[in-house]
């Protein structure tokens, strides 16, 4: 069930990225991600994430997503890869990126 929850996902989000709709489709995948974090399920939500990074977003909508992001290498236990992250966030106030792919 959790394997057709994520293909029905990503392909209404690719949908919704083809049509121009790009800021849906980050919301969409922002609120399936905070529901498996409030069900326990973190892995899950990293793997929604690192996907979503992957799109080529733009900086700002990257943003929006790194915070929950934060959240689930929290709930998952991964300390370095939070603090590494938190490294990054910093860096990239200090010289921001057109690519937000390269900021996670």
């Amino acid at each position: 069930e959790a394997t057709a929850d994520g293909a029905l996902l990503w392909a209404c989000v690719q949908h919704w990225i083809d049509g121009g709709m790009v800021e849906r489709g980050v919301e969409h995948v922002l609120r399936h991600v905070r529901q498996q974090l409030q069900v326990g399920l973190p892995r899950e939500a990293l793997a929604h994430l690192e996907r979503a990074f992957s799109l080529g977003l733009d900086v700002d909508r990257v943003s929006q997503l790194r915070s929950t992001y934060l959240i689930a290498l929290a709930q998952s236990q991964r300390w370095n890869e939070v603090l590494e992250a938190i490294k990054q966030i910093g860096a990239v106030r200090l010289s921001p990126s057109e690519d937000g792919a390269a900021l996670l």
